[in-house]
């Protein structure tokens, strides 16, 4: 499994701070289980705990370059984007594009590429 950036972020500024998973869990009063699916991507990164996140490092010490290092992370982490106003077609497409992505499945080359450009 990979990290989100806000994993890896939280996990360096851990380390760097001597911190255990436990700790910070028990800060933003959240499982430690819980916080550890956040930082994998596998539950949602919320507001409220991204704020808390800068709040628990600040207390821990952090300087201004590392809590501004998490807040962009925090940023990159809950980045989404709307389906709202796309075509019911639209819509299924992306969530069958999203769940071929889940499973692992390849992407077609062409495809890729396309995303690519698009990036």
């Amino acid at each position: 499994m990979k990290l989100t950036t806000f994993g890896r972020v939280v996990r360096e500024l851990r380390l760097a701070y001597d911190q255990p998973l436990k700790a910070m869990a028990d800060f933003l009063e959240i499982s430690s289980a819980y916080l550890s699916g956040i930082e994998y991507g596998d539950k949602r990164l919320t507001e409220k705990v991204g704020e808390e996140t800068c709040v628990f490092f600040t207390q821990c010490g952090a300087p201004i370059q590392d809590i501004r290092r998490l807040r962009a992370a925090i940023s990159e982490s809950m980045a989404s984007v709307s389906v709202e106003d796309l075509t019911s077609e639209s819509r299924r497409r992306v969530a069958a594009f999203a769940r071929a992505l889940r499973a692992g499945k390849p992407v077609n080359a062409s495809v890729d590429r396309w995303i690519e450009s698009q990036m």
